[in-house]
């Protein structure tokens, strides 16, 4: 994962959607989209880019322990 999304909401690299959720909230109330559009973007950008890894790992995850149980083999 990107770390500098991390430290753009303030936070250390963690897959705790919880811990990354709250920290979006905290920054993005500080940055108005009309008074900082820049800012408000960065937050945002970097928040949807960590759920987006996230939610991938997620699924490989899913995926990985679904084919392991199946007995079946992937190339």
């Amino acid at each position: 994962m990107n770390k500098s999304n991390f430290t753009v909401l303030g936070i250390e690299p963690t897959d705790d959607l919880k811990t990354v959720k709250k920290a979006y909230a905290k920054q993005i109330s500080l940055h108005h989209p009309e008074d900082d559009p820049e800012g408000w973007r960065k937050i945002h950008d970097a928040y949807t880019q960590i759920v987006e890894e996230l939610n991938f790992k997620k699924i490989l995850l899913i995926n990985l322990m679904s084919s392991a149980g199946s007995g079946k083999t992937t190339m």
